[in-house]
């Protein structure tokens, strides 16, 4: 929310845009979270790995999965540049 509220005058949808990145964020959040608990079941109580191994390898599966979807969806800047040149191209073509 601080994102909307200091480049308020930037954008005419920052307000629309945080709120959608922080709802998207959630979602991946909680993806990683149900990853890593689903992985340290799988690995410490069905096949019987060590306990310690068994998070570790449950943590970063969940890090990597919060890094790679938020760097390819949610803050990705060419999905907003797409979607602004996809607007442009439809004003233009509305206007001709």
């Amino acid at each position: 929310m601080h994102k909307a509220w200091t480049f308020k005058g930037l954008e005419k949808n920052t307000e629309v845009r945080a709120i959608t990145q922080f709802f998207q964020f959630l979602l991946i959040g909680l993806t990683a979270a149900v990853l890593y608990i689903g992985i340290i079941y799988v690995l410490h109580n069905i096949l019987d790995w060590n306990e310690i191994l068994s998070t570790t390898i449950g943590f970063f599966v969940g890090i990597l999965n919060n890094f790679i979807w938020n760097d390819l969806w949610t803050f990705n800047p060419k999905n907003e540049k797409i979607k602004l040149d996809a607007k442009n191209e439809i004003r233009t073509e509305l206007d001709s």
